[in-house]
């Protein structure tokens, strides 16, 4: 008994090259140089969507990260690194290289003693008890 036909079409891969190639061995059939182009078209018109779809994504999670940067930034500078009741919120610990390292607990801010360069030292009022200050 013989199988029935398969009549759903499915997409093999084929090579740019390889229909390169096919469209040289048809020099006399108009009809398949023709198919070959348009299929090598559609294809180049595939890789540069992609192309620019993947340049978008990245400019757009670029521009997010740049958004976040700036409410961190915005949110530190107007934290006044105190709690309701006037006491400071930083916390932190002994580095190993001799540092404090103090965090605002509601900003996430950081203070360093003896601050380093780039690094900026918490306002004196703003310091822990010693029982904040862990290490």
């Amino acid at each position: 008994m013989a199988r029935p036909l398969n009549t759903e079409q499915t997409e093999v891969p084929i090579s740019p090259l390889g229909l390169a190639a096919v469209a040289q061995g048809a020099n006399n059939d108009p009809e398949l140089q023709a198919l070959v182009l348009e299929f090598l078209k559609d294809e180049l018109k595939k890789r540069k969507e992609e192309k620019e779809r993947r340049r978008a994504l990245a400019l757009s999670a670029a521009e997010a990260a740049r958004e976040q940067m700036e409410s961190i930034r915005a949110r530190q500078e107007s934290c006044t690194h105190r709690d309701q009741a006037n006491n400071t919120r930083l916390a932190g610990q002994k580095l190993s290289n001799g540092q404090v390292c103090l965090v605002c607990q509601f900003c996430a801010k950081e203070f360093f003693l003896p601050p380093e360069k780039g690094q900026e030292a918490p306002p004196r009022e703003l310091m822990p008890n010693s029982d904040r200050i862990g290490g």
